[in-house]
């Protein structure tokens, strides 16, 4: 017999090493109220496991922000949501 179980949880992304460097981004993002300078984003990622053992986290974030289709750069040093 084949059971599914649903769980609902809340966790903090930022001590999880399950998220991708998208959902990192994002969440950062979305906490600094949908529109942020870059090094605000370094400062909201700054704290999550992932980057511990990442030296070139701060590199792999800007290339993450180039790279979706999620997000978008008004003008420089500045990004935001793309829709």
């Amino acid at each position: 017999v084949d059971v599914v179980k649903r769980v609902t949880m809340q966790i903090d992304l930022r001590k999880s090493k399950l998220p991708t460097w998208r959902d990192i981004v994002h969440g950062a993002l979305e906490r600094l109220g949908g529109r942020a300078k870059l090094e605000d984003l370094y400062e909201e990622v700054k704290g999550h496991v992932r980057c511990i053992n990442y030296p070139t986290w701060k590199e792999k974030i800007r290339q993450t922000l180039q790279i979706s289709a999620d997000f978008k750069s008004p003008e420089r040093g500045i990004w935001e949501f793309a829709w």
